[in-house]
C-alpha cells in the first residue's frame, strides 16, 4: 500500500503542473487581448479627437496641407509669364503681385531692346565702319542677352516656391579638382580645330587657385596660365560676393605669324544673388568683372622655308613689344536642379583662342555641369563669336 501510495504522488504532482501551465497561458491570452482591445479602443479616441480639431489646430500639431489656391495662382503665373510675357517680361511676377521683381525684369528687357536695336543701327548710321561695326556687334550681343535672360528669370521665378530648396552651385563647393576636356573650332580665319585641355582647381573658400594649360593636337600652339583668387566679401548662405584675381600666362604661337606672348594682369568683380528681388530667385546669381592684361610679344627668328618651325629659335630680342588689354565678363547662372548647373556668359578675353581673333570682339557662350555623381562632373561649353567653339570636360574631384 505504501508502495503503491509512493508511485501515484509524483504523478499527481505532474498533473497539478500541467493544470497551472494551463491556467498561465489562458492568462496570457486574456492579457493580450486586453491590450489589443485598449490600444484600438485609443486609437478610436485619438480619430474622434481629430475629428473633433479645425484645420488651425491640426496645422499646429504638426498636419501639413497643400494650399490649393497657391497652386492655381502659380499655374496661372505660369501661363502668364511663358505666352504674355513672350511680350511684356515679368507678366508672370505681375500676376503673382510681386511688383517689384517684374519692374526690374521689365527695365532688363527694356535695356535688352534698345541695345539691340542699337547695335543693328549703328553700323548703317556709320556707313558701316568698322569700329562701329565691332561695337554694334557687342550691342547686339548684350541686347539680346538681357532680353533672353529677363524672360527666362520671369519663367523661373514662378515656377520654383518660396520654401523651395536653393540648390548649392559649383561655386560653393569646397576642395581641389582636376578637368580634361576637348575643345573644337571652326573658323575661317584661325588654324586651330582640335584642342586639348587640362586643368587644375582649388577652392579653400575665401581663396581659390586655378593652373591650366591647352594644347593644339596640330602642334602649332600652346597655352599655359595661372590664376589665384580672393574673396574679400562673401555673405554665407548666398551667392554675394566681392572678389580679386590676379592672373599669369605664356603662350607659343607657330603657324602663320609665329609669335611668344606673355600676360600679367588683374581684375576684381563681384556676383549678386537675385534673391533680393524675391525668395523664388535665390542661388540665381549674376556677375561682372573687369580689370587690365598687359601682353609682351617676342617673335622667333625667321627660318627657311625646308626647316621645321617647330624647332625655331627666339630672336635675340626677348621682347620686342607690349601691348594691354582690358577684359571684362558679364555671367549669370543658376542650378536648375540638385545636378544640372548651367551659366551664360559674355566675355571680352583672351580666353580659350577664339577671342584671341580680335581684341574688341566679346564671346556670348553658354557652359553646362551635369553632376550626377558627387565626385564626377561632366561640363559642356558653347561659344560663338568670330567663328564657333565646342567643349566637352570631364571634372573629378580629388578632395
Amino acid at each position: 500500500m505504501l508502495g503503491a501510495c509512493l508511485m501515484c504522488a509524483p504523478q499527481a504532482s505532474a498533473q497539478e503542473l500541467d493544470g497551472e501551465d494551463e491556467l498561465f497561458v489562458i492568462e496570457s491570452r486574456e492579457d493580450a487581448d486586453e491590450e489589443q482591445e485598449d490600444r484600438a479602443n485609443s486609437e478610436t479616441r485619438q480619430n474622434e479627437a481629430l475629428e473633433r480639431m479645425n484645420k488651425a489646430q491640426l496645422r499646429d500639431a504638426g498636419f501639413v496641407f497643400s494650399d490649393a489656391s497657391a497652386s492655381r495662382r502659380r499655374s496661372t503665373a505660369l501661363v502668364m509669364a511663358a505666352l504674355p510675357g513672350l511680350v511684356l517680361h515679368g507678366a508672370g511676377h505681375l500676376s503673382l503681385g510681386d511688383y517689384e521683381t517684374a519692374t526690374a525684369l521689365m527695365t532688363m528687357e527694356a535695356a535688352g531692346v534698345l541695345l539691340m536695336v542699337g547695335g543693328a543701327l549703328a553700323p548703317v548710321i556709320a556707313q558701316r565702319q568698322t569700329a562701329s561695326s565691332a561695337g554694334a556687334r557687342q550691342a547686339l550681343y548684350a541686347g539680346a542677352g538681357l532680353f533672353i535672360s529677363s524672360y527666362l528669370l520671369d519663367v523661373i521665378g514662378v515656377v520654383r516656391s518660396d520654401g523651395q530648396l536653393a540648390y548649392r552651385t559649383p561655386e560653393q563647393r569646397l576642395g581641389g579638382s582636376l578637368s580634361l576636356g576637348y575643345r573644337f573650332f571652326a573658323t575661317p580665319r584661325y588654324p586651330l580645330t582640335n584642342v586639348i585641355q587640362g586643368a587644375l582647381n582649388a577652392n579653400f573658400g575665401a581663396v581659390y587657385m586655378r593652373a591650366g594649360t591647352l594644347q593644339d593636337v596640330a602642334l602649332q600652339t600652346s597655352r599655359y596660365g595661372g590664376l589665384v583668387g580672393w574673396r574679400f566679401f562673401k555673405r554665407p548662405g548666398s551667392e554675394h560676393a566681392l572678389f580679386v584675381e590676379g592672373e599669369g600666362g605664356y603662350r607659343r604661337f607657330r603657324g602663320d605669324g609665329r609669335y611668344d606672348r606673355y600676360d600679367a594682369g588683374a581684375l576684381v568683380g563681384g556676383t549678386l544673388d537675385l534673391g533680393v528681388l524675391t525668395p523664388n530667385l535665390r542661388s540665381v546669381f549674376v556677375g561682372v568683372k573687369a580689370g587690365y592684361v598687359h601682353q609682351w610679344f617676342a617673335f622667333p627668328e625667321a627660318r627657311a622655308p625646308e626647316v621645321d618651325v617647330l624647332q625655331d629659335e627666339k630672336s635675340e630680342v626677348s621682347i620686342a613689344t607690349s601691348s594691354g588689354t582690358i577684359p571684362f565678363e558679364f555671367y549669370g547662372g543658376m542650378n536648375f536642379t540638385d545636378t544640372l548647373f548651367v551659366k551664360m556668359a559674355y566675355t571680352r578675353r583672351d580666353g580659350e583662342l577664339l577671342n584671341d581673333l580680335n581684341s574688341v570682339l566679346a564671346v556670348p557662350s553658354i557652359s553646362l555641369t551635369y553632376s550626377r555623381v558627387e565626385n564626377f562632373d561632366v561640363m559642356m561649353r558653347v561659344a560663338y563669336g568670330g567663328g564657333l567653339e565646342l567643349g566637352a570636360d570631364l571634372r573629378f574631384w580629388v578632395w
